[in-house]
Formats: C-alpha cells, sequence, structure tokens
C-alpha cells in the first residue's frame, strides 16, 4: 500500500470521526441553549438523544483507551491515542474532569459550561489531527 493511500485512509477515518463529534456537540450545545424554553424541549428518540449516546460511549472509551495506554474499542481512530495521551500528561486533573463529564452526561444528561470547554478541547485535538494528517496528504501529492 502507498503512503498515498494510508494517509487518504486514515484522513477519512479521523474527519469522519472528527465530523460525528462535531455534530453531537452542536445538537447538544443547541438544546442547552434551548433548554430555557419549554416548547422547544428535546423529545425522546430524537437527533439529540443519539448525540448523547454517541458522546457517552466516547468519552467511556477515551478514558478506557487514556487508562490502558491504547484504544480497546473502534470508536476512537487509533491515531489520536498519543495525542489523547499527551492532553492527559500536560493537565494533571484532565482524566478526573473526564470522568466528571462523562457521569453527568450518561447519568444526568445535564452539563455544564466547563463541560462544553472540555469537549470543544477534545474537539479541537481531533481536528488538529485531521489538519496534520492532510497537510501530509498534500505534500506527498
Amino acid at each position: 500500500m502507498s503512503d498515498i493511500s494510508i494517509l487518504s485512509g486514515r484522513y477519512d477515518t479521523i474527519s469522519k470521526f472528527s465530523s460525528k463529534l462535531n455534530e453531537a456537540i452542536l445538537l447538544l450545545k443547541k438544546a442547552a441553549l434551548k433548554a430555557s424554553e419549554p416548547a422547544m424541549m428535546v423529545r425522546e428518540g430524537s437527533e439529540t438523544d443519539k448525540a448523547w449516546e454517541f458522546l457517552g460511549i466516547f468519552l467511556g472509551e477515551l478514558i478506557e483507551t487514556l487508562d490502558e495506554g491504547f484504544p480497546t474499542k473502534a470508536t476512537i481512530p487509533y491515531s489520536l491515542t498519543a495525542a489523547f495521551q499527551k492532553l492527559c500528561q500536560n493537565q494533571p486533573d484532565f482524566d478526573q474532569k473526564l470522568k466528571n463529564l462523562h457521569h453527568r452526561l450518561t447519568h444526568y444528561r445535564d452539563l455544564i459550561p466547563d463541560d462544553f470547554d472540555l469537549l470543544d478541547e477534545l474537539l479541537s485535538v481531533v481536528d488538529a489531527d485531521a489538519s496534520a494528517v492532510f497537510r501530509k496528504l498534500w505534500r506527498k501529492r
């Protein structure tokens, strides 16, 4: 397999994951903004429920991956593991923040502003990795 096909496959995987993560976070942000309006309450079975579920699975697997040192499930692209581990090493309380976010997300479905900041930080890591792979792919062309 050539370098271009490897990079192309890696970019495709990361960019799809990034899009899915970004969409889920945006849906929850919209739901949080609309929560104060009773007529706009989110109904069960909606796209927002899928976002809750996806983020719950993602965060659970991320916590497990950081604890184990390697991806244990297929939701998180393997190439992102090192980037998430670096983020965890640079912030001593990162692991606990992730666990708190995961708990609020899966048990209460009620997030605080700091949770959205953490989700944005995770998305930034994914986007940075996608951009780095894209630049490598562009140079190989």
